[in-house]
């Protein structure tokens, strides 16, 4: 059985962006209180930065990369990265069943 914590303000955990943590302060203790949707959501947010640090990696190296030895050009590996990642953040935000309320004006933007 899960552990479901008293509605307060929970810390944001270390290794999340400025945005997460934003997020997080949110979210966490307010909509999700539970330990288990606490971690889900701790998941989400790291791959919603890892998404964004793909994104800005991809913006300074661009969409595609070139084979030193062919020449072949090819898709940058990171839009993967920043694919997958997005996908799972969106997914966790479903399954906790969160969605963005555009009426209200939220401490963090989602994506530039």
């Amino acid at each position: 059985m899960t552990k479901k914590l008293e509605p307060s303000i929970i810390p944001s955990p270390g290794g999340l962006s400025e945005k997460s943590q934003a997020l997080w302060n949110t979210i966490a203790g307010k909509r999700i209180c539970s330990e288990n949707r606490l971690a889900l959501l701790l998941v989400g947010l790291k791959a919603l930065d890892r998404s964004e640090e793909a994104r800005e990696q991809l913006a300074r190296e661009g969409l595609t990369v070139t084979n030193k030895k062919t020449g072949v050009i090819h898709a940058n590996p990171l839009l993967k990265v920043e694919s997958e990642n997005r996908r799972t953040f969106l997914k966790i935000w479903r399954v906790l069943g969160l969605q963005f309320d555009p009426s209200s004006k939220p401490e963090w933007e989602p994506w530039p």
